[in-house]
């Protein structure tokens, strides 16, 4: 079967790069049953880092399953547990025998949620649904889970992406508190948050007056490293062409994309799809399809924006600089002094700009930046 080095979803086996130390801490708070947080913008592999700990993990002996759960369109607690019962009915199923179902119903569902199996064509279904959309239906869920994991003896992962959407649910406060009182009483079960807006993550779990303050663990997940990237693409090459790559083409892939692990991809699936290996020309060619290709998704983002916040961030592609509040940039970007800071502040909040290596304020998408600087 052939592998995809460049996947755009979830990266598997050699498709997944590095990530060694975020591996390993990773594991060693799943071992200790210690809660995590992931800080990291969106499209930056926060599921295939989860899934690869876990995968790694289980091939070392742990009995170990998890549950992935993707919260970007709850509106509702009602949504919030369609999704949890849904994965738990489906997590039950694989780790409890078929023969033991029908007891399961008897000893461990709490009286807030509704079970009961049925007989389809692949065997035995479980199927959990909510007696009532509580959040005490929610703690009852999630206690289900943490009690069968302990009596089978084996850990559970509990990864809930997207999490920041929890804080715009009318039931906020109670739904963030059965999460909490579910999460302190685990002793099998190790819940792993995460999400593509940091500000609203940062104030579910750094604010002392919200039900999740200080519970987790944080990981802030970075930009993988150009020597680590450099090693990975040059494998491929290998594999695919049977030959290297020049410094100078790798090079260029890396600049234009700013080593974003989705545009990483994105833009290395191109070039993978030509009979020899490409030329600098070639990859910035490919690189000019793609934003081409991508331009109404960036311009829809960039129309969203106020005035200010447009001209900072157009400023910040043609003029980088390190300090985006000197005079010497504001004159350079059209920007009054005096709305400069909450300008930034909300751009930063939004995740559309962070901070280079080399101390460089910049878009966080690097579709953003070329196409910005394309059209000057």
């Amino acid at each position: 079967m052939k592998i995809d080095i460049f996947p755009l979803d979830i990266a598997k086996g050699p498709a997944f790069c590095n990530r060694e130390k975020e591996r390993a801490l990773l594991k060693n708070n799943i071992d200790k049953n210690t809660h995590t947080i992931i800080y990291a913008p969106r499209r930056y592999g926060k599921t295939s880092l989860v899934l690869k700990a876990c995968d790694e993990m289980e091939k070392t002996s742990v009995a170990i399953s998890h549950l992935d759960v993707d919260l970007m369109w709850v509106t509702s607690i009602e949504d919030v547990l369609h999704l949890i019962l849904k994965e738990t009915s489906q997590l039950l199923s694989r780790i409890i025998p078929k023969y033991e179902q029908a007891l399961l119903l008897l000893k461990d569902i709490g009286k807030h949620v509704e079970a009961s199996v049925s007989l389809s064509n692949n065997g035995v279904k479980l199927d959990l649904k909510a007696a009532e959309s509580t959040p005490d239906t929610l703690i009852d869920a999630l206690n289900l889970i943490d009690s069968v994991a302990a009596k089978k003896k084996r850990k559970v992962v509990i990864f809930l992406d997207e999490f920041q959407q929890i804080s715009e649910l009318p039931e906020r406060v109670a739904v963030e508190s059965a999460f909490r009182s579910a999460a302190q009483k685990a002793t099998h079960t190790t819940y792993i948050f995460s999400g593509s807006n940091r500000h609203m993550l940062a104030m579910m779990f750094e604010d002392k007056s919200r039900p999740l303050y200080h519970m987790c663990d944080q990981l802030n997940l970075k930009r993988i490293s150009a020597e680590r990237y450099l090693e990975h693409i040059n494998n491929a090459a290998k594999m695919h062409w049977k030959k290297d790559l020049c410094n100078d083409v790798l090079s260029a892939i890396l600049d234009l994309t700013r080593r974003h692990p989705y545009y990483v991809n994105s833009l290395c699936r191109l070039l993978f799809q030509q009979e020899q290996p490409p030329t600098t020309e070639q990859v910035s060619a490919a690189w000019c399809h793609y934003v081409n290709r991508e331009e109404k998704r960036f311009l829809a983002e960039f129309r969203q924006l106020s005035n200010v916040q447009r001209k900072l961030l157009h400023g910040l592609c043609v003029h980088p600089t390190s300090q985006p509040t000197s005079a010497e940039f504001l004159r350079k970007a059209n920007v009054k002094h005096g709305s400069v800071n909450k300008a930034l502040d909300k751009l930063y909040t939004l995740d559309m700009i962070h901070q280079s290596d080399n101390g460089i304020i910049e878009p966080t998408d690097p579709v953003i930046l070329y196409g910005i600087k394309q059209k000057q």
